[in-house]
């Protein structure tokens, strides 16, 4: 059964016990700095730390209430005794920016990939995090392999489902995972269609006019230095390319591959 909770969006109506609830909030890397950035980045206007502290505060607040649910949905299970043979799965759909490089409130751009999920199936294989409590799994993971897992802990038929691995095995994994989206809504800071890769170790994403990032995720979680330009990583680059050139297959609408940069 799916459950869906709206509270993290806007307009941020907290339940009535939250509505002053205090979180603290530290610096967010980032904000005010485009350094590296295309121009539908460099181009918006300069964003405050204060406007992103107070956005996170804002869902903070929204998402105690998830909390609770979260809890009755476990107390519930338990008290029905079929805790132990149900998989749960928490996730979001898509990050949120808190004013990094300027974007305030925005979703679909490439800083925005990570998202938050957990699992947990007591009865998951030997070996599976999804049956170790408090296990930090580092495998790359897409929304896609959910539907897998389900499927699999169901015991149904994957027929047809091209997509997507089985996370309560230990031994599956991925070395790199296509992003890509087409373009933001028009206005000023309008984002065109990208393609990119994600590897444990590098983001890169060329946009369809051409401009590129790279990111070396290990040094530089936050995507503050883009290394795109630098002569060093020319071979790393290259190979980012022939890797989005097979992936992207189809690309986004709007996107081209006709321009400089691959």
């Amino acid at each position: 059964r799916r459950v869906l909770f709206r509270s993290p969006h806007a307009p941020y109506v907290p339940a009535p016990k939250y509505s002053r609830q205090k979180f603290t909030i530290g610096p967010i890397p980032g904000v005010g700095d485009t350094t590296g950035k295309p121009p539908w980045v460099t181009d918006r206007k300069p964003v405050r730390q204060h406007a992103g502290a107070n956005l996170a505060r804002k869902q903070a607040r929204c998402l105690s209430s998830v909390d609770d649910n979260v809890e009755r949905i476990v107390t519930a299970l338990q008290q029905q005794k079929r805790l132990n043979n149900t998989l749960l799965v928490f996730l979001s759909d898509n990050g949120l920016t808190w004013g990094e490089f300027n974007i305030l409130g925005e979703k679909n751009y490439p800083y925005t990939t990570d998202i938050p999920l957990v699992a947990r199936w007591d009865k998951a294989p030997a070996g599976s995090a999804l049956s170790r409590p408090g296990t930090a799994d580092d495998r790359l993971v897409s929304i896609t392999d959910v539907t897998m897992t389900i499927l699999k802990a169901a015991g149904a038929s994957t027929t047809g489902v091209q997509d997507g691995m089985d996370l309560s095995q230990p031994s599956a994994s991925r070395s790199d995972l296509l992003i890509s989206a087409w373009r933001n809504r028009g206005g000023p800071g309008s984002m065109p269609a990208y393609c990119g890769i994600r590897t444990p170790s590098w983001l890169y994403v060329r946009y369809s006019p051409g401009f590129e990032e790279l990111y070396d995720l290990r040094r530089d979680p936050n995507f503050l230095t883009n290394l795109a330009s630098k002569a060093a990583l020319g071979s790393t680059l290259q190979h980012m390319r022939s890797k989005i050139r097979v992936q992207c297959d189809p690309a986004p609408p709007g996107y081209r591959w006709n321009t400089a940069g691959g």
